[in-house]
């Protein structure tokens, strides 16, 4: 089917209800109808009057039906109860959702595809003719009803083979013996050579960690022999002293838990920054107020406080002009 010409039969009701592509493994066919031979006139007449009714029900629905119209659900207040028209993007899905009025179109046609019908402009297939349809869910004919008083005589309902899964078709189909090994070794050789890729990304990645263990290993003796000999810092920062190992462990750690705070949260990771600042804020204040007690409990005085017996005791000196 050519994209440009099947998708401008769709109706536009709406932003986003027409599909860019027919897209082999998201469209398949719902039904084949077959005539006998010999009435190709018939045929053409019953896809005409088919076309018509499609057009009918896509421009002609009636806004203030039912269908179109949402039931208040429970706790809602009384200005949410009296929207009672249904938003534009389920309204656009309910107008696009023609299978049942399909089905309903086709019983109607082929009900009287045996001997036609001036009303409406059908040409019959004869007293002998037979019309097959053939369905891909043998369950949708049941949208229009049961039995020859909905079908008419002349139609046959069977089932039609076709996989929805196009991508994987070779998977279901009956292939000879050379062809199905060749699939098979391709397949087997496409997967050998992925787990050979994985494998040297692991290779090459142990070998990156253990030129950052021995380039951090050489770092370290050389900042402890500047420290014996009184150069550099007297206390090496946490980073320095983990291993390039411990680094990255932390760092994903530290990365998992913002991401599980932005997801529980639903805050950005500037909010999730502020968060963390406030929070080492207050943890450095909490830190400080128990170094001040235990420093009180241990017998010293804050500052400000040790001389103030005698600061109260003292008289001012008097300043002479």
């Amino acid at each position: 089917m050519d994209n440009t010409s099947s998708l401008h039969q769709l109706p536009y009701n709406g932003k986003k209800t027409r599909p860019a592509a027919l897209r082999k493994d998201h469209w398949h066919p719902m039904a084949l109808i077959t005539f006998p031979p010999g009435c190709s006139s018939s045929g053409l007449s019953a896809f005409q009057k088919l076309r018509e009714y499609r057009k009918r029900h896509e421009h002609s629905w009636d806004p203030s039906s039912p269908l179109f119209k949402r039931e208040p659900q429970p706790g809602e207040s009384d200005y949410q109860k009296s929207k009672i028209h249904l938003t534009s993007k389920l309204r656009s899905r309910k107008i696009n959702d023609q299978k049942a009025n399909t089905v309903a179109d086709m019983a109607a046609v082929l009900k009287d595809i045996r001997y036609g019908s001036e009303r409406i402009g059908l040409e019959g297939i004869g007293k002998e003719g037979v019309v097959e349809v053939k369905w891909s869910d043998l369950a949708d004919a049941s949208y229009a009803g049961e039995g020859s008083d909905i079908w008419g005589e002349a139609v046959l309902h069977d089932t039609l083979p076709w996989d929805r899964n196009n991508r994987d078709i070779l998977k279901r189909q009956a292939l000879s013996t050379e062809k199905q090994a060749e699939w098979k070794a391709e397949r087997a050789a496409i997967k050998e050579a992925n787990e050979e890729k994985k494998r040297k990304n692991r290779e090459e990645n142990e070998r990156i960690m253990k030129a950052r263990e021995e380039r951090w290993a050489k770092h370290i003796a050389l900042m402890e022999k500047h420290r014996a000999m009184g150069k550099g810092p007297k206390v090496l920062p946490q980073r320095i002293r983990q291993s390039p190992a411990d680094n990255w462990a932390q760092e994903r750690q530290a990365q998992l838990e913002k991401l599980a705070w932005m997801e529980r949260t639903g805050g950005s990771a500037q909010e999730y920054e502020i968060s963390r600042e406030q929070a080492d804020a207050i943890d450095a204040v909490a830190t400080q107020e128990l170094e001040l007690e235990s420093a009180v409990e241990a017998g010293a005085q804050p500052l400000g406080l040790g001389n103030k017996s005698n600061a109260e005791t003292e008289t001012p000196a008097t300043k002479i002009l």
